[in-house]
């Protein structure tokens, strides 16, 4: 994910982390203290592992709701959010904290806020309503588990985390709910919320990065950077730390060769001998085909010329048509892997049209992107007659 970040195929995400009082240094009913129902608070110090388990602070609830709140008012209180706590019940105070936060949104349509929890019907019925980028609500989601994986909510850019994390795997999956790009969305970037201090895993040996930034804010601090903008992906400046993620993600979707090479090579094919019996110049594709089927190979010149020639070019705008030629000639010159790889768009000579967020924005989008890049290799293994 981190390359994917840094190519501009997926988005970005800053964490703004909140740490209470009573969550760091524990908390120590005094002697006798009640609870709300009458009951006897066992006298021992309740730690954050205790926090909405073993003990419910609904001050706490609510001035998580009210930070929240705070951060939508500031940046726009229709972004898709999912709010991930430790249980049906947690989830549940917490949509009546956030009902309470937002009563003026709740009033124009209660679907504004809900819970899409397991046991909930009518929350589990909007998922699918909550993950299309077009219907505008639910807004803010509220869940346990159950949009943990396997949801691809596109358009969300905010993720609020009041949810005991200490797997490394459930986190990367968090994350990677947030990773899509939907530029007709406004969809670049996207913040984590952390009140639990899950993000502490970004120091983790199997964590391989960093978010682009970091705030802490104190109790009186604005929920928002003083600077705060939005994410410039093209080179990092202004923001404390670099591009992170957790998966390794190709940009392209393409390196569709490499399984193959792969169990050639287990099989004893290797491609490197084989280019030095047959001819470098050549396509893996082609010496395949030549030594196995007795083909007459073509080298990756002729290859591309060919695809010049079928004038593929001309459906093109002049931009994109530029881009595409680019990287026709990398191929002719380097190679199919050269062209899939997530980095082609920052070097020579690609980088003069523009960061790899600018010039995927040539195409109107990543997925745009991609399938140019598809149509492109398709066009070099078509048969000429």
């Amino acid at each position: 994910m981190k390359q994917g970040i840094e190519d501009g195929f997926l988005a970005p995400y800053k964490v703004i982390r909140i740490d209470f009082d009573k969550d760091i240094q524990g908390w120590r009913p005094q002697a006798g203290q009640v609870d709300k129902h009458g009951q006897v608070i066992d006298d021992r110090i309740y730690n954050q592992k205790d926090m909405d388990r073993n003990l419910v602070m609904e001050q706490r609830t609510a001035l998580v709701a009210k930070k929240v709140t705070e951060f939508l008012k500031a940046t726009n209180r229709f972004d898709k959010t999912i709010v991930f706590c430790d249980d049906i019940d947690r989830a549940e105070r917490m949509r009546k904290a956030l009902v309470n936060e937002n009563a003026d949104l709740v009033a124009q349509n209660h679907k504004y806020i809900m819970q899409i929890t397991g046991d909930n019907a009518e929350g589990k019925a909007e998922l699918d309503q909550f993950i299309q980028p077009e219907e505008k609500y639910p807004v803010i989601a509220f869940t346990s588990a159950l949009m943990t994986t396997g949801v691809d909510a596109k358009t969300r850019k905010l993720i609020l985390l009041d949810k005991h994390i200490k797997s490394m795997t459930k986190f990367k999956q968090i994350i990677d709910r947030g990773t899509r790009i939907d530029e007709d969305y406004d969809k670049l970037y996207f913040t984590i919320m952390d009140f639990k201090t899950a993000t502490e895993l970004f120091a983790d040996p199997d964590f391989d990065g960093h978010p682009v930034q970091i705030y802490q804010p104190g109790p009186t601090d604005p929920p928002l950077p003083p600077d705060d903008g939005e994410t410039d992906t093209s080179d990092g400046d202004g923001v404390t730390g670099t591009g992170s993620g957790s998966e390794s993600g190709t940009g392209t979707g393409g390196n569709g060769k490499e399984p193959i090479l792969a169990e050639l090579e287990e099989n004893g094919v290797l491609i490197a001998e084989l280019a030095e019996h047959v001819g470098k110049d050549f396509d893996p594709f082609d010496l395949v085909c030549h030594v196995a089927f007795d083909q007459p190979p073509l080298t990756r010149r002729e290859r591309a010329d060919n695809v010049k020639k079928r004038n593929y070019f001309a459906k093109y705008g002049e931009q994109t048509r530029a881009v595409l030629l680019a990287l026709l000639e990398k191929y002719a010159d380097e190679g199919i892997e050269t062209i899939e790889s997530p980095g082609i768009l920052k070097v020579q000579p690609l980088d003069k049209f523009g960061t790899p967020v600018e010039i995927i924005r040539l195409f109107g989008g990543v997925d745009k992107y991609q399938s140019a890049l598809k149509e492109l290799e398709s066009a070099l293994y078509t048969l000429v007659k």
